[in-house]
């Protein structure tokens, strides 16, 4: 086994035991947060009057402080451990070193002092760690204040406003590990502290991840008479970033980090990004050098190493090579869409990964990859156009890269207003501006809204009409997640049966993916002692196949969702209703234009009822 190869083995083991202790630190963490939901439901609960402005202050003021003690306990527990980690990592890099070599020349050179300034120190996106706790603090208590006085506001009772913020219990217990000792409680799901939660998590393995790196760059510095080169490692999975996949293999100077072998790119030092996996490795050579070390040590270097640092070098296993095997779907992924999957797959090996990116990792566009590989784009399949209907400026698309390229271009053109109120529409403020749009405010909210209030709807409900009227447009399938009580699906039945047609009464959100229509969806357990199907929400997919939806996913507050919006007063004539019982057989079903396609049963199991509709 070469010196490469027993380098390649030991930094894959050795991520695995990165990936342990970082789970670690994330469940001490993540029950300060768990411990701080729990106490925020307590205090919710013993606050019947909350409606008195004199105990919401109260209330509001308890929340934030506990809000405060978790964040704080975290920070300071994540930090303690890495002072703890530093050292054992410097341990690790170094012996990584001499087993690939066979021969103990490395050994640990940092103080104490240094190896606790890069904890403290260690830049995550600009930022120090302790900055983003601090950070993540501040939107907690933004998120969950504002979510606890908006639910006053709208008239919700305690419970629903715990749901909301806090999640669902599912009637399971868990344990989870605060301060040392392991405590229980019931289990919950969604609600909006789940992001926050999510974040903590993110923040965590970046912290590990930029600890680890630093660690080991200053000792690739402290050893840099030997190791001339380092090496960009990336994980080898569908998970993997564009940014991270174009960096893999790629080599610079160990002092200085210039570039080797003309590939121009600017040493980025790892975590690139939230999560990111990516490591550096050292090149080691120099043979009359480790000599040096070796004889002044007192070390043989065995010969089967000496052969293998003096031969050819051996590549680690390149991105290139490993993606070059992969399903579409992962190609696609990785390389940031279908069109540069294509174009990767056109180019039959080579067009490399690296060049799918500039010279500091950027994305490059699907149109100057075409310019830069010189190659000529396939006809896009033509759009359908109704008599007399107006196309946006930004286009009518089928392939969803053109739409997304015509996105950015649209997001870009709409004025700081607009930008707000696509924002607000995709965050919270969709009800209040759909009641407007129907004409209904009032009745919804059983409130009369000041004459400043109705004003201020107004302008949003004005800045996002003219923002969606210049969105491109999209056009395929896009579905709906909605959960209705019994009565109201049976009203909502009953009526498409009769009428066979469907009018939007204001703009509504859909999505390009069936699993995110999926996920807004309710599956709540059953109250006990009304196990009845006839108390749970029945769950309905609205199967749009549309053509003037506007695409407003890349100004949304969650691009993941592929949001569309169909415009108020578009019409469908109704398709088809599936039952339960029809949907996985609807599923299955092969050809015919009516038929969805290439989607896993598991992203509908939800659904009680799919509602097919066709745009007129």
């Amino acid at each position: 086994m070469s010196v490469v190869s027993r380098l390649e083995d030991g930094v894959y083991d050795h991520a695995i035991d990165l990936t342990r202790f970082e789970e670690g630190v994330k469940r001490r963490a993540i029950g300060f947060l768990k411990e701080m939901t729990d106490d925020i439901n307590q205090l919710l609960a013993d606050s019947p009057t909350v409606f008195q402005e004199q105990r919401l202050t109260a209330l509001l003021n308890q929340v934030e402080n506990t809000i405060s003690d978790a964040h704080r306990l975290a920070k300071t527990d994540m930090r303690n451990q890495m002072l703890e980690f530093a050292p054992i990592e410097e341990k690790a890099t170094t012996k990584i070193m001499n087993d690939s070599l066979q021969a103990n020349l490395f050994s640990p050179t940092m103080t104490q002092g240094q190896l606790n300034a890069v904890v403290d120190d260690s830049l995550i996106r600009g930022a120090l760690a302790s900055d983003w706790w601090d950070r993540l603090e501040s939107n907690t208590k933004n998120k969950i204040v504002k979510g606890i006085q908006l639910g006053i506001a709208e008239g919700e009772t305690l419970g629903q406003i715990k749901r909301r913020l806090l999640g669902k219990t599912t009637g399971e217990f868990e344990t989870y590990e605060s301060g040392g000792k392991t405590k229980r409680r019931m289990k919950r799901v969604g609600g909006w502290i789940q992001t926050s939660n999510r974040e903590a998590e993110a923040l965590i393995r970046t912290s590990v991840h930029s600890v680890a790196s630093n660690v080991r760059d200053q000792t690739y510095k402290n050893n840099r008479d030997v190791i001339d080169q380092v090496e960009s490692v990336a994980t080898l999975d569908g998970r993997t970033t564009p940014l991270c996949v174009s960096y893999d293999g790629l080599r610079w100077t160990a002092d200085g980090h210039k570039p080797v072998g003309g590939h121009g790119k600017a040493y980025l030092p790892t975590p690139r990004h939230w999560n990111c996996r990516s490591t550096h490795v050292p090149v080691i050579g120099m043979l009359d050098k480790l000599d040096n070390i070796a004889k002044n040590k007192g070390i043989k270097i065995p010969p089967a190493t000496r052969a293998s640092v003096k031969g050819k070098v051996p590549d680690l296993t390149k991105m290139d090579d490993w993606l070059i095997a992969q399903p579409k779907a992962t190609q696609n992924k990785l390389l940031g869409g279908v069109a540069k999957g294509e174009l990767f797959r056109k180019g039959k090996g080579k067009f490399k990964v690296k060049d799918f990116t500039g010279r500091r990792g950027d994305p490059l566009n699907i149109e100057d990859l075409r310019k830069k590989f010189n190659v000529i784009k396939d006809e896009p399949e033509p759009i359908t156009k109704g008599v007399g209907e107006k196309i946006s400026k930004f286009g009518r698309h089928k392939d969803s890269n053109d739409l997304l390229i015509a996105g950015d271009k649209w997001a870009r053109n709409n004025t700081e207003d607009q930008k707000k109120a696509v924002a607000g529409f995709t965050v919270g403020e969709y009800k209040k501006m759909r009641a407007f749009m129907r004409g209904n405010l009032e009745e919804k909210y059983k409130r009369e809204f000041s004459a400043d209030e109705i004003a201020d709807i107004k302008k949003q409900v004005k800045d996002f009409k003219t923002a969606v009227q210049n969105a491109p447009e999209y056009e395929g399938n896009v579905f709906r997640g909605v959960s209705y009580d019994n009565e109201k699906t049976r009203k909502t039945l009953n009526k498409l049966r009769r009428l066979k047609t469907i009018t939007m009464p204001a703009d509504s959100s859909a999505t390009r993916s069936v699993r995110q229509a999926n996920r807004f969806l309710e599956s709540p357990p059953l109250p006990v002692g009304r196990e009845n199907p006839s108390f749970r929400p029945l769950n309905i997919v609205y199967w749009f196949n549309q053509r003037t939806g506007k695409s407003i996913e890349r100004a949304s507050k969650f691009k993941f969702e592929q949001e569309v919006i169909i415009q108020q007063k578009t019409r469908f004539d109704l398709v088809k209703i599936y039952e339960k019982k029809d949907i996985n057989k609807m599923i299955d079903e092969k050809g015919g234009s009516t038929q969805l396609k290439n989607v896993r049963k598991e992203n509908l199991e939800k659904a009680d009822y799919i509602i097919e509709l066709e745009e007129i």
